[in-house]
């Protein structure tokens, strides 16, 4: 474990992670409207490390706050990127953890982090986990506040599995709520399923 943990350190001081962007779909048109970014590390060793492993590690480390950082950064230069190749993508998602949420600027954090590229930070959807959102205090309903004023787009991630109050979707600034995997899977053979999917959409 510890050796790992030395890895883990090293390969945040030294960003050997990368990005893939997996592609949002519009199933009425077929149409890339956006992406999310996956972190992947793909260690010179011990070879393909699941995000299941190391995020979690990064995040008892306590470098969840660099390691973010880096991810941010790193979107504002493919972003760049992807204009230069004329791909056009409405919108990016990255996960910001609830240690990253409350400890940092995160408005600031993010607009300090792209201005280098010139970048307008509107084209970012922020996923929060419901644990996030769960606390509906005064700091917390503030910085959503900022994240909205700046033009991004707020997302739910994994919805249904965790705290899934009622209540937040109705008096938080939600723009997007990401249906746990849990009930997708099994959705073209579970009756069940469907109906619960179908309720969330609903709602």
């Amino acid at each position: 474990r510890l050796d790992f943990e030395n890895t883990v350190r090293k390969a945040v001081k030294q960003e050997q992670f990368e990005l893939y962007y997996q592609p949002q779909i519009d199933l009425n048109t077929g149409s890339i409207i956006g992406a999310e970014a996956l972190t992947r590390w793909n260690h010179p060793q011990h070879g393909a490390i699941s995000p299941a492993k190391f995020i979690p590690a990064i995040e008892e480390l306590g470098l969840i706050v660099p390691f973010t950082d880096w991810v941010i950064r790193q979107v504002g230069k493919d972003r760049l990127a992807m204009v230069d190749l004329g791909v056009e993508v409405e919108r990016i998602a990255i996960n910001i953890s609830s240690k990253q949420f409350t400890q940092q600027k995160i408005p600031q954090k993010i607009n300090d982090a792209l201005q280098p590229f010139g970048l307008n930070p509107q084209f970012l959807e922020l996923e929060l986990t419901e644990s996030v959102l769960a606390h509906q205090d005064k700091e917390t309903l503030a910085i959503l506040s900022q994240i909205k004023e700046m033009g991004m787009s707020i997302s739910v991630d994994d919805f249904g599995t965790g705290y899934s109050s009622m209540v937040y979707l109705k008096s938080l600034p939600i723009d997007v709520v990401k249906i746990d995997r849990f009930f997708i899977k099994d959705l073209l053979v579970s009756r069940k399923d469907a109906a619960i999917v179908k309720a969330i959409i609903s709602m």
